[in-house]
């Protein structure tokens, strides 16, 4: 786990809930608009004909500054193109004491397979 602490890139694993939803995680400290990419680029790269219904991801919240999570679901709100987002409140994770808050993203694959083939086609080094 202690891997994936200073990671580059979010990295995504299928759910034990269901197979419909792959679980984003260790999101990076990148700007969320590469990381909403590399989300894309997940779910619609070749090796993957069939994406995921539902997007799942979680962060630790603090009052003080705004997380990676906050900052993709407003990224996420900003473009309009993946689909519905849905937040939780924060409450206190018991495992850890830490206060967490989770998105859930209802995919709108028509528009976010087209914003990514754009952004695939147009993309500059940030």
């Amino acid at each position: 786990m202690g891997e994936f602490i200073n990671s580059e890139q979010a990295q995504f694993n299928k759910s034990y809930v269901s197979c419909g939803v792959v679980e984003m995680h260790h999101l990076p400290r990148k700007s969320a608009s590469r990381t909403l990419f590399s989300l894309a680029n997940h779910l619609y790269h070749k090796a993957n004909p069939r994406p995921a219904a539902f997007v799942l991801f979680s962060d630790v919240v603090k009052e003080e500054s705004a997380s990676r999570g906050e900052l993709l679901a407003a990224e996420i709100e900003k473009v309009k193109v993946c689909g519905n987002l849905f937040q939780t409140n924060s409450d206190v994770n018991p495992k850890t004491g830490n206060t967490i808050k989770v998105w859930l993203i209802h995919l709108d694959h028509d528009a976010f397979r087209k914003w990514y083939q754009e952004e695939l086609a147009n993309r500059i080094e940030e």
